[in-house]
């Protein structure tokens, strides 16, 4: 089935979304009724197509609109990555699916960004929010089976410290050149990251970081994860130091 037949599939069925919702205390949103749909590039217009294969298939009630203009090939024809236009037709709808952005090919490290960081900024997705679980036994490297099985999400802040674009360069392409890139934490970004973690876990919530490298962002990490570590959750808390 191609992004075209689904596209039209599922908007021929513009339902309203069922009156089941997660239950999950980290939903915060409105009822999805519309998506907008990036395919990009590479995998991504396959794995898409299978996506919207499903929504089709269960006959939830969502509008699509697929913006399968925006990629590589438009941007080394235009320059153009992601432009206010498809931001607006993001802006009306109420969630994004995207698939891949980049192609080996395309040095040009502009384009991601000209895609993934609008997105961010524009919409505060400040989450980035990757589970990850271990479907069979077989396929972990690991040896001791009480140790294999894997049901755990990492989640990594998306819209602060290297993210900020906060930087620059000074004397470009010489031998003196300086480049700075400035990693940028807030208390408001941090706390609520963190608030996002505890609401998502069901056992154990565990701070990763290595703050000897970062100092006064580390300095500002750990002291948010201690004050909300603090607070009775009903789960769990570990800080490791990790460092190689």
């Amino acid at each position: 089935m191609n992004l075209d037949r689904t596209r039209r599939a599922a908007n021929d069925r513009c339902l309203a979304w069922p009156s089941a919702r997660p239950t999950s205390d980290s939903w915060k949103g409105d009822p999805l009724d519309s998506i907008t749909v990036i395919p990009g590039d590479g995998i991504g217009p396959e794995v898409v197509e299978c996506a919207l294969q499903v929504v089709d298939t269960l006959g939830i009630g969502l509008s699509v609109d697929v913006l399968d203009h925006v990629g590589a090939d438009r941007y080394r024809r235009d320059g153009v990555a992601l432009s206010e236009a498809d931001l607006a037709r993001v802006s009306a709808s109420s969630a994004v699916l995207l698939g891949a952005i980049g192609q080996p090919d395309l040095e040009d490290t502009e384009y991601v960004r000209g895609v993934l960081l609008p997105l961010r900024h524009s919409f505060d997705l400040y989450a980035n929010c990757r589970p990850v679980r271990l479907w069979h036994d077989r396929l972990s490297p690991l040896r001791d089976p009480e140790r294999r099985m894997l049901d755990c999400v990492i989640v990594r802040e998306n819209t602060e410290g290297l993210y900020s674009g906060i930087g620059g360069n000074l004397r470009t392409s010489t031998p003196q050149e300086v480049a700075i890139d400035a990693d940028v934490n807030t208390w408001h970004g941090v706390a609520r990251i963190m608030d996002f973690a505890f609401s998502t876990a069901r056992h154990e919530v565990c701070l990763v970081d290595k703050a000897n490298a970062v100092r006064a962002g580390g300095r500002l990490w750990q002291e948010c994860w201690r004050r909300t570590a603090e607070r009775p959750r009903g789960q769990a808390s570990g800080h490791p130091y990790v460092d190689h």
